[in-house]
Formats: C-alpha cells, sequence, structure tokens
C-alpha cells in the first residue's frame, strides 16, 4: 500500500513537466505545395488550402479552349493556354476563411464556353510571408550584338550566342529576320529567346493594330522603352515550361519575340529578362556615306 502511494506521489510530481504546453511554441510553417483540381460546375465540398498551390481546371475531354483564366475572388490570378489548364497561388496574401476559386474557358471567338468554380478554406492560422525578403537575384551582365545586314543593335546575357536563322524568314516578309539567343547548345538551354523582324505595310496606332490582330485584346498591352507592345505568358513553373509571347510595334517596325522557360523557376524570372532584351532593340538606318571627293582627272557616275 505505501509503495502504491509512492508511486501515485511521483507522477503527481513529475505531471507538470510531463504534461504541459510548451512555453514557446514553434510557429506555423508553410506546408508543402499542393495541387486542386477543378472540374466544370461548382464543386460540392470545399477545400482546405495553406500556403502555395497550384489550381488546375478540368473542362470535359470535347472542349478545346483557347485560353482558361483563373481568379479568386472576382480578381484575376491568371491565365494558361495549353493542357494541363492551371496556375499557381499563394494563399498566404488572403485572409484566413473562405474564397471562392473560378476558372472560365474560352474558345478562339474569346466568347465563355465552360467555367468551374470551388470554395478554398485558407488555414494559414498567421502563417505570413517572411518580412525580411531575400536578395534580389543579380542581374546578369550583357554582352552588346549588332547588325548591318538586319540593321539592329540589342543586348543579351553575358555567355550566351546569338544565332541567325533569319534564311528561314518568308521571302514576303520586308526587311525580315529571325534571332535566337541562348546559351548553346540551344537544345540543353533553359531560357531560349526568338525574336522575329518584319516591317508592316503601313504605321500603326495601338487601336489600328489591334483591329488588324484582334486576338491581341486578350494580351495584356504595356509599354516597353517608349514602344506599344502586347504581352501575354502560359505555362507553369511545375510543369518545367513557361512561354512568354510579345509582339512590339514602332512605325512600321514589328517584332515578334518569345522566351521559352524550362527552369522551373519563378515566371518573373524570365519574363524580366525578355523584357529587358526587347527594350535594348535598336533599329538603325542604313548611313549614306558622303561621296569622295575626286581627284583632279577623275569623274563621279550620277
Amino acid at each position: 500500500m505505501y509503495r502504491f502511494a509512492a508511486i501515485i506521489a511521483v507522477l503527481f510530481a513529475f505531471a507538470p513537466a510531463v504534461f504541459a504546453e510548451p512555453s514557446n511554441p514553434a510557429p506555423p510553417q508553410r506546408t508543402s505545395k499542393r495541387v486542386i483540381t477543378i472540374s466544370r460546375g461548382t464543386q460540392p465540398s470545399k477545400r482546405p488550402v495553406t500556403g502555395k498551390l497550384t489550381l488546375i481546371a478540368l473542362p470535359p475531354s470535347g472542349i478545346q479552349p483557347s485560353s482558361v483564366i483563373f481568379y479568386v475572388d472576382d480578381k484575376e490570378i491568371g491565365k494558361c493556354e495549353h493542357r494541363p489548364y492551371g496556375v499557381e497561388w499563394d494563399s498566404i496574401g488572403a485572409s484566413d476563411g473562405e474564397h471562392c476559386a473560378v476558372w472560365k474557358a474560352f474558345g478562339p471567338d474569346n466568347r465563355e464556353i465552360e467555367t468551374g468554380k470551388v470554395t478554398l478554406v485558407v488555414t494559414n492560422n498567421g502563417l505570413k510571408t517572411p518580412s525580411a525578403e531575400p536578395a534580389a537575384a543579380a542581374k546578369p551582365q550583357m554582352a552588346q550584338y549588332s547588325s548591318k545586314e538586319h540593321k539592329v543593335s540589342l543586348v543579351y546575357p553575358a555567355g550566351w550566342t546569338v544565332k541567325d536563322q533569319s534564311i528561314s524568314v518568308s521571302k514576303d516578309w520586308d526587311e525580315g529576320y529571325w534571332l535566337v539567343l541562348s546559351t548553346d547548345p540551344v537544345a540543353q538551354a533553359v531560357y531560349v529567346v526568338n525574336i522575329r523582324h518584319r516591317m508592316l505595310k503601313m504605321e500603326h496606332t495601338p487601336e489600328s493594330y489591334l483591329k488588324s490582330t484582334p486576338y491581341l485584346a486578350d494580351w495584356q498591352q504595356t509599354n516597353i522603352s517608349g514602344r506599344t507592345a502586347f504581352m501575354t505568358t502560359a505555362g507553369l513553373p511545375s510543369a518545367n515550361r513557361v512561354v512568354h509571347r510579345i509582339q512590339m510595334i514602332e512605325g512600321r517596325h514589328l517584332w515578334m519575340i518569345n522566351c521559352i522557360d524550362t527552369s522551373g523557376k519563378a515566371i518573373d524570372e524570365s519574363k524580366a529578362l525578355v523584357i529587358q532584351i526587347a527594350g535594348s532593340i535598336k533599329p538603325s538606318e542604313a548611313k549614306n556615306e558622303e561621296p569622295q571627293k575626286p581627284e583632279d582627272g577623275e569623274d563621279i557616275e550620277e
């Protein structure tokens, strides 16, 4: 009896140390990124989410959308133009609680052909984006490229090569050229930038160019080094394929630029790079050399 009482006394003596809550609980951590698939129509069940996630739209197999746009609480968060139709979203920027995620599929005529919706329940429990952001990646050193034949100059990352593929450009293109910028060999490059150029038959305003190429209405209209440009991005870093596309006009000049990014890194890195290259493009007019003065007795042909 005395031995039993002694054991009970020992257990109660150590109970506070064994069962007490820790005085400094560990802060919540980001969970691994998950994928949320959304079929057409309204999904019956709510989806709990934390941190970063990928939203994937699942339109019916008989539907071939030209593009799928994603929204959270009626705010556009991304666009995708090929299967799998998906975008990445970080719930850290949203308040805890319910949020409505919607995708809308559009056909070639830009008309909505299907949609899907799901309720996301964000439970980050006060998790915030770190206040001290990591230092921005250093910009790459740039090299200069210029071509008298194509009357153009631009900059590109040092260590890359510029390959002239203009032989493949249609002969109908006035002053057409095609340059491929990447590390060598191209097949193993994680970034490949294609620049195609042609002279249009007439000068365009943004409005007149949109009228001649109506599909650009879905692209973002922006300004790159004082030139009107239309830009769009498709793909996912998690799929190791992102494509940035730019059409840029100045006078009669048209540059069609794309950047294929298979690095798996954040989209902003390759986007900033292709904008930097596009902004550096400078067309140059052929300079008429002054005729040399003839020496005595030399004639100049008229």
